[in-house]
């Protein structure tokens, strides 16, 4: 767990819909008593403050899509989009089918190196009244590393031992 510092504004389009945008100024691991700059804990030499938005899209429960971006000047660019449906199989179990894309490029000056990469996911959940189960794909084809200085990575197969990211590399989970 970790703390962000910065403000936020949501804007509610209607009970389904809601949008927003934001400013991230530091961060504190749960291990510090203090904040640090976001771009000194991303060991980069400059202090910028990061920008984000997006929006969330949930016409029912387990229905929704989103999409969220960042940009931090001089280091990096980023877009993450995700989409699922929930299908009823009868009153205690369901299907349920997501999709994810993840997007990265570096920007301005830089600072953490050229790069640029992409990462796609897809998963399938069956939830019975006391049991569920999930099969779930990741690729991430780039010859390039995700980054996550702030974070963690978003993949389907991101587990408590290895995120199954590293470049050029497909991963399945069964659970």
């Amino acid at each position: 767990p970790q703390t962000f510092q910065g403000a936020q504004a949501v804007y509610s389009v209607n009970e389904h819909w809601d949008i927003g945008t934001g400013v991230l100024t530091h961060i504190k691991p749960r291990i510090r008593e203090g904040f640090d700059s976001l771009y000194e804990r991303a060991g980069l030499e400059k202090d910028e403050d990061v920008f984000i938005g997006g929006s969330l899209y949930e016409p029912e429960p387990g229905t929704q899509a989103g999409v969220f971006a960042l940009h931090a000047p001089d280091f990096h660019n980023g877009a993450y989009l995700e989409a699922s449906k929930r299908f009823w199989l009868a009153e205690d179990r369901y299907l349920q089918l997501s999709g994810q894309y993840t997007w990265q490029e570096s920007t301005g000056d830089e600072l953490g190196g050229e790069f640029s990469v992409r990462h796609y996911g897809l998963r399938a959940t069956w939830k019975h009244a006391w049991y569920s189960g999930s099969l779930a794909w990741t690729d991430y084809p780039e010859e390039d590393r995700m980054r996550s200085p702030w974070g963690g990575i978003p993949g389907y197969t991101s587990v408590l031992i290895s995120d199954f990211n590293r470049p050029e590399e497909s991963a399945w989970l069964l659970g």
